[in-house]
């Protein structure tokens, strides 16, 4: 009954001063108007200027592929990615030296890990090898060498025995290359222990004294 008393109330003094009344709502929906456009124009800014922004971009992405299709645009990326790769000097990742101590430590060996000095990269990836299989429990040595008769293309040499017939340490350590997405070559040519000098009969055997099991050579890639 209060609030139907109170409008009617207002209701009376509305009749009193219609005009001024009418003028007053007049003005205070235009303030709101005002403002909701103005907040909502504000939004409508934001939101053309990021379909501009996406729009230039689409363009500039079309005109730097030239027009070319998705699968196209896939492939000049892929190829853009091969080669950056290429230039980077080689190393092993992290967990490409603890997949390879897992894999080779289960018939630790004795290896020589060559890298020719011609090769800027040669030394740090030789690093990486030699960390693996020592931590696996070979025998490592490290020669450098220089002038390579019949250097890999691919810029890594398993050397062993005989290609057509591996034996099982140098089967394993080829499939421990494959298995870490590296790309080789198998080559004959395991060299035999450096001769140990007639002054030092009685001296511990070294690394590269030991008959070697399994070689790697480490040069410029070709391909």
């Amino acid at each position: 009954m209060d609030f139907i008393t109170y409008l009617a109330g207002e209701a009376k003094m509305i009749a009193q001063a219609p005009v001024t009344f009418l003028v007053l709502a007049a003005v205070l929906a235009l303030m709101a108007y005002w403002l909701v456009r103005h907040q909502f124009a504000d939004r409508l800014e934001s939101l053309n200027s990021r379909i501009t922004l996406r729009d230039d971009q689409l363009a500039s992405y079309k005109e730097k592929l030239s027009g070319a299709s998705p699968d196209e645009a896939k492939q000049r990326l892929d190829l853009l990615e091969l080669q950056v790769k290429a230039l980077s000097p080689r190393r092993l990742s992290t967990d490409q030296i603890n997949r390879l101590i897992s894999m080779v430590s289960k018939q630790p060996s004795a290896i020589e890990i060559a890298h020719d000095a011609a090769a800027g990269d040669a030394k740090a990836f030789t690093g990486d090898f030699a960390v693996a299989f020592q931590r696996a429990g070979w025998a490592v040595s490290l020669p450098m060498v220089m002038g390579i008769g019949n250097p890999p293309p691919t810029g890594i040499a398993l050397q062993v025995n005989d290609p057509d017939n591996l034996r099982p340490v140098e089967a394993l350590v080829r499939s421990a290359l494959s298995d870490l997405g590296l790309e080789f070559d198998v080559q004959p040519g395991l060299r035999g222990p450096h001769p140990r000098p007639s002054h030092m009969p009685n001296i511990p055997e070294r690394p590269e004294e030991r008959p070697l099991d399994v070689g790697l050579l480490l040069t410029t890639k070709l391909t």
